[in-house]
């Protein structure tokens, strides 16, 4: 395991329940750890190897993404999660090495989400790229919701 999950996962929907989403109908997709350096991604890789099966690395703009599914799904509250991103991206600023977003599909379209809470700071740059569309909020300084059109492991597959 690269670190609790459980007690990031309960801060992270304390504040989107905050926000005044409705999050029933949602589901976690996955969740993603971001590394603090490139040696520290590598080491992070070797150990989910050992829990997870590797389905792939990617470059996302500036981000390295590996990609993995869990060999046994982690279970939060009921849900099971079963896929995880590894985040490492090049930085001058200092990275903590921490779990940093969860992404969450909506019984709505991205569209309609956006619509349904238009008081909430979007970031909706990605919503029509070809690639991985969605769109994101920010919750804290080192947290995000992250809302895909498509699950993860339907994407890499």
């Amino acid at each position: 395991m690269l670190s609790d999950y459980t007690a990031f996962l309960d801060d992270f929907f304390v504040k989107l329940i905050g926000t005044g989403i409705d999050i029933s109908g949602f589901t976690i997709d996955h969740i993603a750890y971001q590394t603090s350096s490139e040696e520290d991604y590598k080491a992070k890789k070797t150990k989910l190897i050992r829990e997870a099966s590797f389905i792939s690395e990617i470059m996302v703009g500036e981000i390295r993404v590996g990609i993995f599914k869990y060999l046994t799904p982690l279970d939060y509250k009921g849900q099971e999660i079963t896929a995880v991103e590894l985040l490492f991206r090049k930085s001058d600023a200092p990275l903590l090495s921490c779990w940093e977003h969860v992404e969450l599909i909506t019984p709505f379209t991205l569209e309609e989400l956006v619509l349904n809470y238009p008081k909430l700071e979007w970031n909706t740059k990605n919503i029509g790229r070809k690639d991985f569309p969605m769109i994101t909020l920010r919750l804290g300084e080192n947290m995000q919701a992250k809302f895909p059109r498509r699950p993860l492991l339907e994407k890499n597959l």
